[in-house]
């Protein structure tokens, strides 16, 4: 947790609060609340939520940022290297493999400053689509206040209300944090994962470190570090068919859907920073284009597909007057009047001679 004015107190739940958790998260939900309200809803299963600021963690934050620094010019002077070759010859190293080498040094004095400083606070992040962020939030907020969460090491949770710019409103995901004293220790980090999959039936996208977020570390970053300390995927051993499995022993007692009836679905996004507030939008999957019902692809052999008429799909043509048969004259309604521009349509018994 950082920042001095991170919460307004109107929307902070701690056991100390008069009103109940399951009051709380239906009185204030992120769908209705706007960020000009308050930057944050937060819930704590402490009776303060504690200010994280003190004058050990400004001096990280300054050890970190002339590590970052640091990487910035060792960067560019391997770009600018032309002894360095794009790709990797007999004894000696690419550019991509100096830059990673780079990177995971950078990441390893990052974590070296977190535990000397005993700065290790980072959340688990999730990025659940406006339509479902209520359900969601309501699950996990009452869960760390008294739940599964609270019992697996989380302290406290956060959740970026609704945009208040027209603009934005409902196109993009909000922002859920989890919080964690240690996100170093992997034991606690794992647990909370397997109760987010096994008792929630949720995937979250990735761990970051407050020092991460404070140092202005996100997928913009001009270094290109990673922005996050650890996917999911390399929490559980086995990966990503273990999270399968433990996803599969969610036995949920309701479903949440959504207004037009689909069921909720998680929204996964790697690197995103906490800063940021998800300024990416969740893309809508097109369709794809198929042809026509009277037409069919055939395969001449030449390896391209051509179109070509299907005669059994065609739709026979209505004899003319010549053929013997006069076509039977019909009246536009006056909804298709309607469709038609047609601003003087009347009803469907106006239609005159």
């Amino acid at each position: 947790m950082s920042g001095k004015d991170d919460h307004n107190s109107n929307y902070v739940w701690t056991p100390k609060s008069e009103v109940q958790i399951a009051d709380f998260v239906k009185q204030f939900r992120p769908s209705l609340i706007t960020d000009d309200l308050a930057p944050w809803i937060w819930v704590s299963n402490k009776d303060d939520l504690e200010n994280l600021e003190s004058n050990s963690e400004a001096a990280a934050l300054g050890e970190a940022m002339k590590l970052l620094e640091g990487l910035e010019k060792r960067l560019k002077d391997i770009e600018e290297d032309d002894t360095i070759p794009t790709r990797a010859k007999k004894g000696v190293k690419s550019k991509k493999a100096l830059r990673d080498e780079a990177h995971e040094e950078i990441r390893a004095g990052l974590k070296a400053i977190s535990i000397e400083y005993k700065w290790t606070y980072g959340k688990w992040l999730l990025f659940p689509s406006h339509e479902f962020v209520d359900g969601t939030w309501s699950t996990l907020a009452q869960s760390v206040a008294k739940g599964p969460l609270k019992a697996a090491g989380v302290e406290s949770a956060k959740v970026a209300p609704t945009p208040s710019s027209a603009d934005e409103g409902e196109a993009r995901p909000h922002l859920i944090c989890l919080y964690l004293p240690d996100i170093y220790d992997i034991d606690t980090v794992r647990k909370v994962l397997e109760v987010l999959l096994t008792s929630h039936g949720l995937e979250p996208s990735s761990v970051k470190s407050d020092l991460y977020t404070v140092a202005g570390i996100d997928s913009n970053h001009p270094t290109k570090l990673r922005s996050t300390i650890w996917r999911p995927a390399e929490v559980i051993p086995g990966g990503v068919e273990a999270i399968k499995a433990l996803k599969a022993q969610y036995k949920p007692t309701r479903k949440v859907f959504s207004k037009d009836g689909r069921p909720a679905e998680p929204v996964i996004i790697e690197d995103t920073s906490e800063d940021e507030k998800v300024s990416k939008a969740v893309k809508r999957k097109e369709k794809p284009d198929f042809p026509p019902p009277s037409s069919k692809v055939v395969n001449h052999g030449d390896g391209e597909g051509k179109e070509k008429k299907d005669a059994e799909e065609k739709v026979p043509q209505r004899p003319s007057a010549k053929e013997g048969r006069v076509p039977v004259k019909r009246f536009k309604s006056a909804a298709m009047k309607f469709r038609e521009n047609d601003i003087f349509a009347g009803s469907d018994d106006d239609i005159s001679d």
